[in-house]
């Protein structure tokens, strides 16, 4: 069984709503869950109420690995269990990505950014999971958290369950650390949070990542920036874009946007290949 999942407050009900159709529809996933900040449970709440009064994030994406261990405790070995941001929409069926990653005989699929972890994750969280950094380490590229599939067995059981219990730090997973500890990278833009431990995690894990299924990974450019280390991997897509990775936009206007990227992509790869014969 393939069971989807996705979380936010009333702010963004609108495209929780459009995400979970599209995950149904056109991402043919078995079961959706639509989660608000209601279905959190009060004791879980309670004792991490200095991260949820903060509004970033909904309390920092604190109930990402919260929901993920919710439903790996009501499902069954071999389930997929797919999170996708509320803003970002199917185009394609998950099963492409899930095929390559049996083919792959992977239990986790997660994807790199073309940024690097030394800027996007703060001293303090480095140095908890991995005891020191290292410029490997710094200069390798961080792992996303808006796409995150995870196929039930023992070892990711236990997988999220470290995501769950290190998210639950507020030194590592809020602001309040690179306030705390200054960072040893005079390039330090910000802290990822959830992002940061889940990346971190599937590097002291050794875990293999795949190339981004988004349009972000079709359109790569999108993530330079003058400040920002920009270092693309060349890995296959061979699922293409099944997904776009849409924020805050309706997606009647950020469908069109990509399409008319595509298209402009197709003529400029065109003309360059006119210009060569």
């Amino acid at each position: 069984m393939i069971i989807h999942f996705n979380y936010s407050d009333e702010s963004f009900a609108s495209q929780r709503k459009h995400n979970t159709f599209s995950a149904s529809f056109f991402g043919k996933v078995d079961k959706c869950y639509s989660f608000s900040p209601n279905d959190i449970d009060d004791r879980f709440l309670e004792r991490n109420k200095a991260i949820f009064d903060e509004k970033r994030g909904n309390g920092y994406w604190l109930w990402k690995p919260y929901f993920f261990k919710k439903i790996m405790n009501e499902s069954q070995f071999g389930d997929y269990i797919v999170y996708t941001d509320a803003g970002s929409f199917f185009i394609k069926p998950i099963k492409l990505i899930i095929d390559e990653m049996t083919s792959s005989d992977e239990e986790l699929f997660l994807f790199e950014l073309p940024l690097v972890e030394g800027q996007w994750s703060n001293k303090s969280t480095i140095s908890t999971i991995f005891g020191s950094s290292n410029l490997e380490l710094l200069l390798s590229n961080q792992v996303s958290a808006n796409l995150i599939i995870v196929k039930k067995t023992k070892n990711t059981i236990n997988f999220i369950d470290e995501y769950l219990e290190l998210s639950q730090n507020r030194i590592l997973l809020t602001d309040f650390g690179t306030k705390k500890y200054p960072h040893e990278i005079s390039d330090f833009i910000e802290h990822r949070h959830d992002q940061s431990i889940l990346s971190l995690l599937c590097k002291k894990n050794k875990i293999s990542t795949f190339s981004d299924p988004t349009d972000y990974g079709e359109f790569p450019y999108r993530y330079i920036n003058s400040n920002r280390i920009f270092k693309l991997l060349d890995k296959e897509r061979n699922y293409g874009t099944c997904l776009l990775a849409n924020k805050r936009e309706s997606i009647y206007i950020y469908y069109p946007k990509y399409i008319f990227r595509k298209l402009l992509s197709k003529i400029f790869k065109n003309a360059i290949n006119f210009s060569r014969r």
